[in-house]
């Protein structure tokens, strides 16, 4: 039982043995490449003779035993010049590349990086999709040249160097180029002199994807509605272009502060959305703000913005003079109605409801009994029983009924005060005060 085990392993593991040692064996594996460096008005060129069309490419310092891997299409690949220092030693090997079978790789290749050369500090100024390419040169020393500009790539089936349209024989230090957002793009820029001799050249390597700077957002649209301020990022220009907006999912990355001598705390708010809302705003305060746009799973982000600022409306007191203003009418009022009603209250009372008994010659109107409140319910009760009368002489009666001094001192001490009905037989009339 354990034989037949053992024999079908090994029958399993026989084909996979035999694959590898086929791979790692000369026989059927695609024989190493020939490598060759050629260099060539400042690019460095490594020739590739292969019947093949994939390779990988290695390339080392010579000092070091880190490598950098590419992998090329081309029988001839242009090392990009941002990875090689001047006058650096370096080595390089060539594979093909197959999927399926381990091919060796070839010996290696050092050679030494060329040193700088004229145009000098040849750079790439990219802004969303505008590449212009500037480098400088001392016209005091050689006023009498002219410049072109090649764009160099590793791609199969085209042509290695290509000039640029627009930057050919100019005498200008920089030149406006067209190029595509994908892809990496080898720039050479050569100067020639009255001869029409390339004299020397600079090379650069230059990839829009990683290497384009972009732009700021176009403006930062700021308004205060009910103590809270609204912001609204406009996109930058370079979102035009499907290729840049595409890069990666954009975050809206907002700073704002208040605006005082003193040193202000930033606040950062970032959404995937370019519109904010900021609560609680302080009365009689600046408020500033900038606002780049960020990728949200990198570190790609654009320039800022500029700095845009808003002041809020000083505190409103309508609220706290309307309630006051309220509050001063009622009082004001009320003081009103309680002067003018007290003495309409006491009028009223004096006139419908008097304190004392009205003259017997006046409630004779009323009724026979003086006493009776219930036919002059109007009246108050009878608070006192007298009345105050005087007695004045008609003048135009002449002949007066002398009256005994025995009634009249009676009178006197016993009805002082009140007035007879006399008068109405006599001729005197009685008048009353009150």
């Amino acid at each position: 039982m354990r034989e037949d085990t053992a024999g079908r392993l090994v029958a399993l593991l026989l084909p996979v043995t035999w694959v590898v040692v086929k791979a790692a064996g000369s026989e059927g594996a695609a024989p190493p490449p020939d490598v060759h460096v050629i260099f060539s008005n400042a690019l460095v060129i490594v020739n590739i003779s292969s019947p093949e069309f994939m390779f990988d490419v290695i390339l080392r310092k010579n000092d070091s035993i880190e490598e950098k891997s590419r992998v090329s299409n081309v029988r001839n690949y242009i090392i990009p010049p941002n990875e090689l220092f001047p006058e650096q030693t370096y080595c390089v090997k060539v594979g093909v590349r197959d999927n399926l079978i381990m091919t060796p790789f070839s010996r290696e290749k050092c050679f030494t990086a060329p040193s700088k050369a004229p145009p000098n500090n040849l750079r790439m100024e990219a802004l969303d999709l505008r590449y212009l390419l500037k480098w400088d040169w001392d016209f005091d020393q050689s006023p009498n040249v002219t410049f072109s500009v090649d764009r160099c790539q590793n791609l199969a089936g085209r042509d290695r160097c290509a000039k640029i349209k627009g930057c050919e024989n100019i005498t200008a230090t920089q030149c406006h180029t067209a190029l595509s957002f994908k892809g990496i793009h080898i720039l050479r820029a050569s100067v020639y002199d009255g001869r029409r001799e390339a004299k020397s050249s600079s090379a650069i390597k230059f990839m829009p994807h990683d290497d384009t700077v972009i732009g700021p957002p176009k403006d930062l649209m700021m308004r205060i509605v009910n103590n809270e301020l609204f912001v609204n990022v406009s996109a930058p220009e370079g979102f035009r272009n499907i290729d840049i907006d595409g890069l990666c999912g954009w975050l809206t990355h907002l700073e704002y502060w208040t605006n005082s001598t003193h040193s202000s705390e930033v606040t950062v708010k970032e959404e995937k959305r370019p519109f904010f809302k900021i609560e609680s705003l302080k009365e009689s305060a600046t408020y500033c703000a900038k606002a780049k746009m960020k990728c949200e799973d990198g570190d790609r982000s654009s320039l800022y913005s500029q700095v845009y600022c808003i002041t809020t409306d000083p505190r409103s007191y309508m609220v706290e003079w309307i309630i006051g203003f309220t509050i001063f009418g009622v009082v004001l009022l009320s003081g009103l109605l309680y002067i003018c009603f007290c003495p309409l209250k006491r009028y009223i009372k004096h006139t419908f409801f008097p304190s004392s008994r009205l003259p017997s010659c006046i409630e004779q109107g009323f009724g026979e009994s003086s006493v009776d409140s219930t036919n002059r319910p109007f009246l108050l009760p009878e608070e006192e029983t007298t009345d105050r009368c005087s007695i004045v002489h008609n003048s135009h009666t002449e002949d007066l009924v002398q009256i005994p001094s025995k009634s009249s001192s009676q009178a006197s001490s016993q009805d002082s005060g009140n007035y007879s009905d006399e008068g109405q037989s006599t001729g005197e009339a009685g008048t009353c005060t009150q």
